[in-house]
């Protein structure tokens, strides 16, 4: 998979989550949110 794939899996995996998140509230759930998104915008997903 290369970089572009895996940002978009990543990117729809995260909008199902904040779904999930608007029915059951949970600050662990929005904290790991916060923390995709930024590894996405900043390019740190590297391993």
């Amino acid at each position: 998979m290369d970089e572009k794939e895996f940002k978009y899996v990543i990117a729809l995996l995260l909008e199902d989550v904040k779904r999930l998140q608007e029915l059951e509230p949970n600050a662990g759930t929005e904290a790991r949110i916060w923390l995709a998104k930024n590894a996405l915008d900043s390019g740190d997903h590297e391993g």
